[in-house]
């Protein structure tokens, strides 16, 4: 999945991603909240870089308040919401299990967005 998704983001089809906001703050977890500026490589598959992105804008908001504009962002899929929803459903519910956390419709989705610099 991390090539298929490095190449989306290095056509510029992929300009977005969400992630669980409050697994930033687990005890123990040692990746921080993404801030607007911020700079990230990408990496494939074999955790190889093949990009640079920087943030140009972060949202925390419910899961059930996503709009159509950020699902299609992810660049993922059929880009509609429902795709959107159906695959973060699946993605988060067993993983806010693992952590003995309840994932619903109120549950909060760090949202960034990124443009890539390199390569451009």
């Amino acid at each position: 999945m991390a090539d298929e998704l490095a190449h989306l983001v290095l056509q510029g089809k992929k300009t977005g991603t969400s992630s669980g906001y409050e697994l930033y703050f687990l005890p123990g977890e040692t990746e921080t909240v993404p801030q607007i500026g911020q700079i990230d490589i990408v990496l494939d598959g074999r955790e190889q870089p093949v990009g640079v992105i920087q943030n140009i804008a972060i949202t925390v908001l419910p899961f059930k308040e996503v709009s159509d504009e950020q699902a299609r962002k992810e660049g993922e899929g059929d880009l509609s919401l429902d795709y959107w929803r159906r695959v973060h459903i699946e993605f988060f519910k067993p993983y806010y299990a693992e952590v003995n956390l309840e994932f619903s419709e109120e549950t909060q989705v760090l949202y960034e967005e990124f443009k890539v610099i390199y390569p451009n």
